[in-house]
């Protein structure tokens, strides 16, 4: 992996412009590259102008915050249930609408408009994204696959990096906090002629909330955008990120969170995973003509990562766990905009091709000494997804969105061990969605939507989870309905607020009896997201969020009973006082409702508050803060589950502090 470094490196290096350090300082504006912002219409398009509901989370928001990740950062979203056990940014999971985010996920995850998900799980190593490259936030709730296919279920997360800077900057942070955290960071953007860069890199290093759960990681970024004229534009981008964790910290019984929250699960003291990760890629934009466009996006990732476990609680059952995941794709889109019978109307056309390639070995490691193999298998994963989105004005105020996509999946796992177990899957599906958007002032719309979804089991779920993977799983597969509103009411007061119903057949969960993954049956989400943003002048503002959320099962043994480690009701309220320039402080409550965690609905996740508070000052490029999160030292679970008779619940960390400082040349 450090080879494949030392020579990616170079190649950055080769894309940077020779005068990169003779470029004259100018105002650190962005070099605006039309860059391909993935929103609900998979092309630029204002908010009042889709029919789906958007948060939008910028530069300035993830500043005023208190978020250590993006877990952390969406959990005052309405919506949106976020849980991060390690208090410091290093463990996350995501629940969007009612899907709990424990051993796989149901959001599409995108970089730039490049999918993050692994194809293993389906989940996002959230640690390993970097917040002090992060530009802006996109977020769509409900169903997008329609345009983004297999698993954008409950919505898409799009995340936009930094671009390069008209001019030259350079910026350097540094923070301290609870359980020994140091986190650090450092970026240089610029422009010479028609050439921007970007270059960053950071790190963070921790002891970890949980007992030997110490943390290290840092990451190196680099982007660099070409120009040739108005219409042609070419950024090509490369990352590397590196960690090293301790013991999973796993979830405790009552009796040991009584004694000690901090403490890991017995035998786990020597465990420690190990990764690396690689992503390249370019994007390739022009302007065919003045009423279309087209872009081309290749992309490469390489992650390799060496876990010991110890699955008992001696050094005698500690197992050592080889994983190499690649995978490639090449993202395809031409959008035509023209007049048909006076009506604005435009057509999107693209497909999606990616292959993902998961190579597993599992050795008995007693002591960590590697010794006979247990597991050895190949998992390849292609897909093929061809979408349309055709946009058509009725009248002016009122637009017809539709959208269909074809999914066609494959799934070959070959067992080098037990040649028997080794298997090809075929899984396809056509998605439609059908949108109406009525823009009836600026920055204000009523909106409908009608979709269906589509779901691929994930390769654990499969294949690689051992005992408990099932072959013979099915797609899941859903109906929604949805109507909103966002009201723009003036400009010192903004309201939103979506009414939801999602009918799923053949959802994927954990039958603890069994110990096997199973199609549930039929299962339902329903809910309703409200949300507020105020100002009162130019140094007070605000938000005021809340969602009400029923996830059910309709048929089998648990008819009628709440799905797991989903909260009924959430809600946050926000406080910002300060000026821009001098000193700020923000404060933010969160409550989270209670919620089962058994299907049989005898046990419950207890419902909690926490209060979030920050406190800042900057003077020019110049910044100071101090925030702490959890303020009055709530102690709490963050999810839970049941063992026979015995509960489980991973404990979230009392009161944590952090303070530091940025610097900008």
């Amino acid at each position: 992996m450090r080879k494949k470094i030392i020579v990616l490196l170079g190649m950055l290096m080769l894309l940077m412009p020779k005068d990169i350090y003779a470029a004259e300082k100018k105002d650190a504006k962005q070099l605006d590259l039309g860059q391909i912002n993935v929103t609900a219409s998979r092309v630029e398009r204002g908010r009042s102008e889709v029919s789906s509901s958007v948060s939008i989370i910028t530069a300035k928001d993830i500043k005023a915050s208190n978020a250590k990740s993006i877990p952390d950062l969406l959990k005052n979203l309405e919506g949106i249930y976020t849980y991060d056990s390690s208090g410091v940014g290093t463990t996350g999971r995501i629940n969007m609408r009612g899907f709990w985010g424990g051993m796989s996920t149901h959001q599409v995850v995108l970089i730039d408009g490049i999918p993050q998900n692994k194809g293993n799980d389906k989940l996002v190593d959230w640690d390993l994204i970097a917040l002090d490259n992060i530009e802006k936030v996109e977020v769509v709730r409900g169903p997008a696959c329609a345009l983004y296919g297999d698993n954008a279920m409950s919505g898409v997360i799009n995340i936009i990096t930094k671009n390069p800077r008209l001019g030259s900057q350079t910026k350097a942070a540094y923070s301290y906090g609870s359980f020994e955290t140091h986190t650090w960071a450092a970026s240089a953007s610029g422009t010479v002629a028609d050439t921007g860069y970007y270059l960053g890199l950071g790190g963070k290093a921790t002891e970890g909330f949980r007992r030997h759960n110490d943390y290290e990681a840092y990451h190196i970024n680099g982007k660099v955008n070409f120009v040739d004229e108005e219409s042609r534009k070419l950024s090509v981008f490369l990352d590397y990120r590196d960690r090293e964790i301790g013991a999973h910290p796993w979830a405790l019984t009552e009796a040991q969170i009584a004694q000690d929250r901090r403490q890991a699960r017995p035998g786990s003291e020597s465990d420690k995973t190990e990764t690396g990760r690689i992503d390249l890629g370019a994007t390739y934009r022009a302007d065919i003509t003045e009423a279309a466009e087209a872009d081309a996006t290749a992309y490469y990732r390489s992650q390799e990562e060496r876990v010991f476990y110890t699955s008992g609680a001696s050094v005698a059952t500690t197992k050592e766990q080889l994983e190499e995941e690649n995978t490639a794709g090449l993202l395809l889109r031409a959008t035509v905009n023209n007049d048909f019978f006076n009506r604005q109307n435009s057509l999107t056309a693209g497909v999606d091709l990616e292959s993902n390639d998961v190579d597993y070995e599992e050795y008995a490691a007693p002591a960590q000494v590697q010794a006979a193999i247990s597991q050895d298998y190949r998992v390849k994963r292609t897909s093929v997804g061809p979408y349309l989105q055709y946009e058509l004005e009725l009248f002016e105020p009122l637009k017809l969105i539709t959208g269909l996509r074809h999914d066609d999946v494959k799934f070959d796992f070959t067992d080098y061990r037990a040649a028997a177990n080794s298997k090809k899957v075929d899984m396809s599906k056509t998605t439609p969605k059908y949108g109406l958007a009525y823009s009836y002032q600026e920055e204000s719309n009523l909106y409908f939507n009608y979709a269906k979804a589509f779901r691929t089991p994930t390769l654990g779920h499969l294949f690689t989870y051992g005992t408990s993977s099932n072959f013979d799983l099915e797609p899941e597969k859903a109906i929604s309905y949805e109507a909103g509103i966002y009201h723009r009411i003036n400009d010192y007061l903004k309201a939103n607020a979506a009414v939801y119903w999602m009918d799923l057949d053949n959802e994927i969960w954990y039958d603890s009896s069994a110990k096997q993954y199973k199609n549930y049956g039929e299962t339902s989400h329903k809910g309703a997201d409200a949300g507020v943003q105020f100002k009162i002048d130019d140094g007070l503002g605000g938000f005021l969020n809340y969602s009400w959320l029923r996830a059910k099962n309709e048929s089998g043994t648990y008819e009628d009973n709440y799905l797991t480690n989903v909260p009924k009701q959430k809600g946050s309220l926000g406080i910002n006082l300060g000026k821009e320039l001098g000193w700020q402080t923000s404060w933010v409550l969160n409550y989270n409702g209670a919620s089962y965690i058994d299907s049989a609905n005898n046990n419950r996740l207890t419902r909690y508050i926490t209060v979030d508070a920050k406190l800042g000052y900057q003077q020019e490029s110049r910044r100071l803060f101090f925030e702490i999160s959890n303020l009055f030292d709530k102690k709490y679970n963050s999810y839970g589950f049941m063992s026979g008779t015995t509960k489980y619940f991973n404990p979230a960390p009392g009161r944590v502090f952090n303070v530091g400082i940025e610097v900008g040349f």
